[in-house]
């Protein structure tokens, strides 16, 4: 009886490494890794009356340089509505660590009255311009300041809190 346990003692790591390096090489399906760096926030006024919503996203897909995308996102307070800023913003700046401008986009007036989008999406960026844009994101705090024609509201400050940190994910299968 002893003989026949040493060699399930052995046997059974040997299957196990065998079925997990089976279920990971199946789960490896040759998508590319990926990461997100993103910034929500929610926009009041100085009342504490709701504005809206705003969502800053710098993605990316290692090795796929069209995949480098950086936008910015306005909303209203309820749903895809513009809300009291729709086609109020004349401005839009993206500032950083110590104010320093990272990002800034003029819009003629009457503005974007949908909001949605409301800094024009960069799309193909270098990895370059990518590296920099993430190390001015990381560096410290995110603002979005809006320049309205609102009376008592000209200038808001939209201080942004990191929700997602941006490191690299593996990529995942997709089963159907």
């Amino acid at each position: 009886m002893h003989s026949r346990r040493t060699p399930l003692r052995l046997t059974a790591p040997l299957l196990f490494a065998l079925a997990s390096s089976l279920a990971t090489s199946a789960c490896d399906c040759g998508n590319p890794d990926w990461r997100n760096l993103m910034f929500e926030a929610d926009i009041v006024s100085d009342s504490g009356a709701p504005l809206g919503s705003a969502m800053l996203t710098l993605s990316e897909t290692r090795g796929e340089p069209w995949s480098r995308i950086f936008h910015l996102t306005l909303r209203g307070p309820v749903g895809l509505e513009p809300g009291p800023l729709g086609g109020h913003v004349s401005r839009v700046r993206l500032l950083g660590a110590a104010d320093t401008v990272i990002r800034s986009h003029e819009f003629p007036l009457p503005g974007n009255p949908e909001l949605l989008s409301l800094m024009l999406p960069e799309t193909n960026l270098s990895q370059e311009a990518v590296t920099e844009l993430r190390r001015a994101l990381k560096a410290g705090d995110v603002v979005v300041e809006l320049t309205t024609d609102l009376p008592g509201m000209t200038v808001l400050r939209i201080p942004m809190t990191m929700t997602m940190n941006g490191e690299w994910q593996a990529g995942s299968c997709m089963y159907t």
